[in-house]
């Protein structure tokens, strides 16, 4: 839409996916992003969101929440950009999921299987054995 902070037009634009055939939506960041996860719900798409854990709110039908929060870490990537420590086409690793600043994945309603899963993955990253850059 070109507006991460217009809802109605964010609605509007998911709607229209809607009505073509959208069956999963998976909004980033911005002042909109409640408002095409309530019109997914609505139509009973799968949900998934980024930023913030909206699991647990009511008669969302989340299936997924990733947590990645840019305000927990912009101030010391611009920092670190300015100091030069930030190069173009090199991964920049600044927070990760062992940090405890909540970067990282929650499934709603998760089996403990599918818990078992995510915490494998987790540590996975947390101690680098998975990379997430094709090698």
């Amino acid at each position: 839409t070109g507006d991460f902070e217009d809802a109605a037009l964010a609605q509007e634009a998911v709607t229209a996916q809607i009505n073509q055939g959208c069956e999963v939506v998976y909004p980033y960041l911005g002042g909109a992003l409640v408002a095409v996860l309530r019109a997914g719900g609505e139509a009973g798409i799968g949900l998934t969101a980024t930023s913030v854990d909206l699991c647990d709110v009511p008669d969302m039908g989340m299936a997924m929440s990733i947590m990645y929060n840019p305000a927990l870490f912009l101030g010391d990537m611009i920092q670190a950009f300015e100091r030069g420590e930030v190069v173009e086409g090199e991964q920049y690793a600044l927070y990760g999921v062992g940090d405890g600043l909540g970067v990282g994945a929650r499934i709603c309603d998760a089996t403990p299987e599918e818990e078992a899963v995510l915490e494998t993955v987790r540590a996975g990253i947390a101690d680098g054995s998975i990379s997430g850059w094709l090698d």
